[in-house]
């Protein structure tokens, strides 16, 4: 046996022998130092980030049922957490979020008069029970405006008459 098939045979058995203590010692220092952890994370993805996105592609693409499985068994944790960003990210920008909302439908408003006009076409059930739910609930300010403006209809017949 040659000097070089020794050493490699005697780093296979150191290996076995202490991939344990290793394993142990890494997991001891990554809890140790989790900011170190998270830095050194956040590096490597940022220079490998179209590696490990392609990756993430290609795995997903191969794997749908994988994934389709690990939403229908974890949908309602999933979703809560999700719940609970958005409820955190919506508090802290919550200016933000409104402002860029109405810049959009601003200079997107025919779209969303388009976009109403069809969601009232596909739903005349729904509209007619909104309807119904807004005139109960505002009964005393409808009437008000329709005697305000029967009114104003009246005032203005009556100038209309003395003229």
């Amino acid at each position: 046996m040659s000097d070089r098939e020794q050493r490699n045979a005697y780093m296979r058995a150191y290996y076995k022998a202490n991939s344990e203590k290793m394993k142990a010692r890494t997991n001891a220092w990554r809890k140790a130092n989790p900011e170190k952890v998270a830095e050194s994370s956040k590096a490597y993805y940022e220079a490998h980030k179209d590696k490990l996105l392609e990756q993430r592609k290609a795995w997903r693409k191969a794997n749908p049922e994988k994934i389709k499985a690990h939403y229908e068994a974890n949908r309602e944790r999933i979703l809560a957490n999700h719940r609970r960003w958005y409820k955190a990210y919506y508090a802290k920008n919550r200016e933000k979020i409104l402002a860029r909302q109405n810049a959009w439908r601003e200079a997107n408003h025919e779209k969303v008069l388009a976009q109403q006009a069809a969601w009232r076409k596909a739903n005349p059930e729904k509209k007619a029970a909104q309807q119904k739910a807004y005139v109960e609930a505002n009964r005393e300010k409808i009437a008000a405006s329709k005697r305000a403006w029967r009114a104003a209809r009246r005032n203005q017949m009556r100038k209309d008459e003395n003229q």
